[in-house]
């Protein structure tokens, strides 16, 4: 983007204001939540991955984002490959209407908490529509810059080379026109086991990884760091594809003790996990280690350590997941939107998600979940009773 980017990160105050703005206009107090970092955040969030390439496409995922945004939704997730870096480019555009258009009503960037991801190596709509072009355009940007050729997976499909990573941040900082991000991701990181990668290679390179993120929040440039995945927290633990927060969350204290000091608190704060209807796995199934052989849930293993849980493919990235008519017509989803609304709110109602994302594009979609966000996510006991009821039918 070619205008001045925009500085500042989210920030305690400023979340708990938007939240009590939009409180005090009818929305539900519990359609917010105070998260480890003391951040407040809108139960429900956007995502900007799936969709069409193209100018009608983009002014619509524009618009949903600002229309979402002033609807009372301040959690904006995105990533350098999505949508050959158009999805990075429509919230550029869309923040640029929100903090520095005219009617931005005096939100500040300080409202907003926004996430990017990288890992997956990046076409460019902006030079080709060709995937596969533009990634080869990218992969021969990363050699150029210093990361081996052997570091790069696959042809050409993943890296977490701290080289890389400096182009890619760059990239998505450029992208939306932002001096620094919220939160920023490793993105599939497991992904690189199906490559020729073995797993104490792939610990190397997240632990590597890590000590760049940590300098990253030295420089500035993010407030912290997580994994974004799909398979590796909802496999068994003896899975080729299994990561363990426990191991992770070591491999942060190491790496904010080598980069900011003993004593220094790991940036490693945030994962994001498929939380949905058909993929429960991160509320139900133990795959991660505890103390000795106890094994819990991935989200239980967060909420005992701390970390927030964002949920990705809430609605069930575009298909119909399983068990959804008997969550659809539960008593207990009486007086909420009815229809898919009703799936985001199982993701939103998990003990330990602190925001469940969904992709936004035409105005009925922003509406019906704006209109989530006017009543309360169902209690724990309530879900409960709602799990129980639905996973054994």
């Amino acid at each position: 983007m070619s205008a001045a980017k925009i500085a500042g990160l989210a920030r305690p105050a400023a979340t708990a204001a938007f939240a009590a703005r939009f409180q005090a206009e009818g929305l539900h107090n519990a359609a917010y939540r105070v998260i480890q970092s003391k951040l407040t955040l809108s139960t429900v969030g956007i995502g900007t991955y799936q969709g069409e390439l193209g100018q009608e496409h983009d002014d619509l995922v524009v618009e949903a984002i600002v229309e979402a945004v002033r609807g009372g939704v301040n959690v904006i997730d995105t990533a350098v490959n999505y949508r050959l870096q158009q999805g990075e480019r429509c919230v550029g555009r869309a923040l640029q209407k929100l903090l520095l258009g005219g009617g931005s009503g005096g939100l500040t960037r300080e409202e907003l908490f926004i996430s990017t991801k990288a890992g997956f190596v990046p076409g460019d709509y902006g030079s080709s529509a060709d995937k596969e072009a533009g990634m080869r355009q990218t992969a021969q940007e990363l050699v150029a810059a210093g990361v081996p050729a052997d570091e790069i997976c696959e042809e050409f499909k993943h890296t977490l080379h701290p080289k890389a990573l400096d182009v890619l941040l760059a990239k998505s900082l450029n992208n939306l026109g932002l001096e620094s991000v919220d939160l920023f991701y490793l993105h599939n990181a497991e992904n690189q086991l199906g490559m020729g990668v073995d797993k104490p290679t792939l610990m190397r390179h997240i632990r590597d990884a890590f000590e760049w993120c940590e300098q990253r929040i030295v420089d500035g440039r993010i407030r912290a760091y997580g994994l974004a995945t799909w398979d590796c927290f909802r496999a068994p633990p003896d899975a080729n594809d299994s990561l363990q927060l426990s191991e992770l969350a070591a491999l942060a204290a190491d790496a904010a003790a080598k980069v900011r000091g003993d004593g220094a608190e790991a940036g490693f704060q945030y994962v994001q996990i498929p939380i949905n209807l058909g993929m429960p796995e991160a509320l139900l199934s133990s795959t991660q280690r505890l103390e000795g052989p106890e094994l819990a849930p991935a989200l239980a293993w967060a909420q005992r350590h701390g970390l927030s849980v964002f949920s990705s493919s809430s609605l069930g990235g575009g298909k119909t997941p399983a068990h959804s008519e008997a969550c659809e017509g539960h008593a207990l989803m009486e007086g909420r939107p009815t229809g898919a609304v009703r799936w985001l709110e199982f993701a939103r109602s998990c003990p330990g998600v602190a925001c469940a994302l969904v992709g936004m594009k035409r105005p009925t979609n922003v509406a019906s979940n704006l209109a989530l966000l006017k009543v309360a996510p169902l209690e724990p006991e309530a879900f409960g009773q709602l799990c129980d009821s639905v996973f054994a039918s």
